[in-house]
């Protein structure tokens, strides 16, 4: 049961070629030399050398390595753990279609199929919303008696999540949250489908006997966010699903945390987008964060940054820049992430204060610049733009040519990383290069 292991000894000095023995029913690569003197082998821990092993080498033809190579491709493209990693893949891509065939291949190939290739069916799902989809695929999963964990539930809640928003902006608005009267059961018409499909997953996770974690109530939130308004004015907080959320941790002994407040800034902010009370009303969300004695973080700060940095008003930024030095006070030594970097130009350009520019703006870009050349942050075509949007706005002050400078030199030592789904000529265009295809050439 001990592993063989060929070794190719030899004397020489000239350069290595690669060559395929077959020894044993095995194929063996090992590096053999032009003037190849002697050859050992070692089998089962004892060293045997070339003249004294009753066996022999056969190098195959070029056809039979060819066969042997289509085997082992064979065999590997139809292993388990490739076609798994393939609809994992295809799954984290939203490609349903792709993901569907990967897993007919397993059931044709007779291989294991357990809860986490259901799973990532489910979540093929979520980038199209296809929450009909999503439930026959749990339903198809428990006729083949898998038991499902809380990554399934999460799934599903991430695809109603997705179903909302989609059907927000195809719609225009969400539903709004109305006082429930006998007289009017329009809203509960409307948000029937809805509400089975939470109370569904909620009676599926207690036949399971699964806790419900602040994981869970932290997806629940994203999906009432998502399907109902909260700028209604006749809404109270017995009647606001959001607040029911909140009394239902506190019965099940869970405290709110970051997270689920980033979720409700965020989507606070994304409904109020373009209007003059989104940055009131996530700052609202923000001191009551702060009131439940959470202390906030990077991350944290960086979504209110962001609800500061989309606004069109410049009161916002300026309230922004405040809250940007308010965190370099509180996060000693912290000083941000490219994100960070990424709003506060885009804040100081909207701004376009010429003393911002020379105290604020300054600082900011020679601290960045020493972090970009002792490489602990990374430029990515997004933080290039926003730098060059705010040199821009600042060089039509006067006084910052030596900084344009400096930054086209560093633009030319470090390329931009391109974001994720950026092609390389989509990145030159934000950079402000002029892409030229030519012709090839003939040679």
């Amino acid at each position: 049961q001990m592993k063989r292991q060929v070794v190719g000894r030899c004397i020489g000095y000239r350069r290595p070629l690669r060559t395929t023995v077959h020894y044993n029913k095995t194929i063996w690569n090992f590096t053999s030399y032009p003037n190849l003197m002697q050859c050992c082998f070692y089998a089962t821990g004892t060293a045997r050398h070339h003249p004294s092993v009753n066996h022999e080498l056969v190098i195959p033809t070029r056809r039979q390595k060819k066969a042997m190579k289509a085997e082992t491709t064979s065999r590997v493209l139809g292993s388990r753990k490739f076609i798994c990693d393939t609809l994992e893949g295809l799954a984290k891509k939203g490609d349903y279609e792709g993901a569907q065939r990967e897993f007919d291949k397993l059931r044709e190939r007779n291989h294991k199929i357990d809860t986490y290739t259901f799973n990532c069916l489910i979540l093929s799902c979520i980038p199209h919303g296809n929450i009909k989809e999503a439930f026959r695929i749990y339903n198809f999963m428990k006729k083949f008696q898998k038991i499902p964990d809380k990554h399934t539930f999460y799934h599903l809640l991430n695809v109603i999540a997705n179903a909302q928003s989609l059907k927000k902006k195809a719609s225009g608005r969400a539903v709004p949250i109305i006082d429930k009267n006998p007289e009017e059961d329009v809203v509960e018409d409307v948000n029937s489908d809805f509400e089975s499909y939470i109370l569904r997953i909620k009676q599926e996770m207690r036949r399971y006997e699964m806790h419900q974690d602040i994981a869970f109530y932290n997806l629940l939130l994203k999906c009432y966010l998502k399907h109902y308004t909260t700028n209604s004015s006749t809404s109270k907080k017995e009647s606001n699903p959001i607040y029911k959320i909140l009394q239902e941790l506190k019965d099940n002994n869970l405290k709110a945390d970051a997270s689920m407040y980033n979720i409700w800034m965020t989507e606070v902010a994304k409904e109020h987008a373009g209007m003059p009370n989104a940055l009131p009303k996530a700052l609202e969300i923000w001191e009551s964060m702060r009131f439940q004695g959470i202390k906030p973080g990077l991350r944290d700060y960086n979504v209110l940054l962001g609800v500061c940095s989309r606004s069109k008003y410049k009161q916002d930024c300026k309230i922004g820049l405040e809250l940007w030095e308010q965190m370099r006070e509180e996060l000693k030594g912290e000083q941000g992430d490219k994100y960070t970097y990424d709003m506060v130009f885009r804040m100081l350009s909207k701004i376009g204060d010429k003393t911002k520019f020379e105290n604020t703006g300054r600082r900011l870009w020679r601290e960045l610049r020493d972090r970009v050349q002792n490489r602990t942050i990374e430029i990515d075509s997004y933080l290039a733009k926003s730098a060059q949007i705010m040199i821009d706005a600042a060089g039509k002050t006067g006084g910052w040519e030596d900084v344009a400078e400096e930054f086209g030199s560093l633009m030319k030592v470090q390329r931009p990383k391109l974001s994720a789904g950026q092609s390389a000529d989509e990145g030159r265009r934000e950079r402000g290069i002029v892409i030229k295809h030519q012709p090839r050439q003939k040679s």
